[in-house]
């Protein structure tokens, strides 16, 4: 699999409602506070370094040319082989320069990492294996094939979709739900088959359009019946986690799945991790399934984590120090309730109100039902004469 790393580093959001949504989590005093943008690329960057990719092409701008410098240093340590370029793709040319490049490679699949913010956060590298291995049965059946990588939250949507909207289920295992979507699925977090990623970028003369993502190629670019293999399990995750929910009717709460941080320690290769401990160490990673509260939304009964030791980040492993394990904790109720976490985790939207219930049963009828609220109130304004 071939990484594609083509990014922009900015400190300025990209929405300000994101800022908002967040604030309250990142401004507190906590391990959660947010990092500068340089770090949270450097620590995305870090985080594929876990795998075996056949290549590596980073391209990279920032608003900021000392950052975009120390960035280029960075990416040399990490990947040493990879081609990186001191730019950018912002519009068609730019891209289908590269891409043309990538077509000529001989392997099928390319990671597109359009965004600096999505860290591997995978603890087991086959599973990774596994997905692609299952994608590649498709390839004579389909000519355009996708994987999710990243967001539990876009896995939802499809999942969703499937019910109500436009998209057909292909096959379902304990892998992956994989869908059609006759019509395309215009989302940035994917793996893309190389005919997928051409056709993308390069079929269509999009002119000077604005291009820095896939989402920008939706009502540009046309697409019939591209499958999409949406992961059952959780590859890469938004460093803001699902901030751009919070409030709305589809709402994925913090403490049901928080954004992520960088550890203590993380690029002097001295994380320091307590697994089990009631008190709260200051300078370590904190996991404790059991702890009612995160360390952002509470001084008492609090923790960093509530995952298992098994589920800290692969990338993070040869980057611990100390590995701290309660020897009194009781292990199996800190397994029940990581349980219970993951199980919310990944079913964020299992106790939905009767409002969104009735979206997800139809559309249909919520088109209805506001279509005659928005009648009513036009018959209970007008004047009759």
């Amino acid at each position: 699999m071939i990484l594609y790393f083509d990014v922009y580093m900015t400190d300025n959001p990209l929405t300000v409602d994101t800022v908002k949504s967040i604030k309250k989590i990142r401004n507190n005093d906590s391990i959660y506070k947010m990092p500068r943008k340089l770090d949270i690329t450097k620590y995305s960057l870090a985080s594929y370094k876990i795998f075996p990719w056949s290549k590596v092409i980073i391209k990279i701008d920032a608003e900021k040319l000392e950052d975009k410098q120390e960035f280029i240093k960075y990416a040399k340590e990490v990947f040493p082989d990879a081609e990186i370029l001191e730019h950018r793709s912002d519009n068609q040319k730019k891209y289908c320069k590269t891409i043309n490049e990538i077509c000529k490679l001989d392997d099928e699949w390319i990671f597109f990492a359009p965004n600096n913010d999505h860290p591997m956060v995978i603890n087991d590298i086959n599973y990774i294996h596994k997905i692609i291995n299952h994608a590649n049965q498709y390839k004579e059946k389909f000519e355009f094939i996708s994987i999710l990588y990243t967001m539990v939250s876009a896995f939802a949507d499809i999942n969703i979709t499937v019910h109500f909207k436009d998209a057909k289920v292909v096959n379902e295992t304990d892998l992956s739900l994989d869908v059609i979507k006759p019509n395309g699925y215009f989302m940035s977090g994917l793996i893309l088959n190389k005919n997928l990623i051409k056709y993308l970028f390069c079929k269509y003369d999009l002119g000077n359009s604005r291009i820095t993502r896939i989402e920008d190629l939706q009502g540009l670019v046309s697409i019939n019946n591209q499958l999409v293999i949406s992961p059952k399990k959780e590859i890469c995750a938004h460093f803001d986690g699902h901030s751009n929910t919070y409030g709305n009717y589809a709402e994925i709460t913090p403490d049901q799945s928080p954004p992520l941080f960088i550890p203590l320690g993380f690029f002097e290769n001295n994380i320091k991790i307590a697994y089990g401990y009631d008190e709260y160490r200051e300078g370590w990673v904190n996991i404790n399934p059991a702890k009612k509260y995160f360390s952002f939304q509470s001084k008492k009964n609090r923790t960093d984590l509530k995952i298992g030791i098994d589920d800290i980040p692969l990338f993070w492993r040869h980057r611990i120090s100390e590995l701290d394990v309660n020897p009194k904790a009781n292990m199996n109720y800190l397994q029940k309730k990581r349980n219970e976490y993951y199980d919310e985790f990944y079913n964020p939207w299992k106790n939905l109100s009767h409002r969104i219930k009735l979206k997800i049963k139809s559309f249909l009828y919520l088109d209805i039902y506001v279509s005659s609220i928005v009648f009513i109130r036009k018959l209970r304004s007008r004047t009759w004469i």
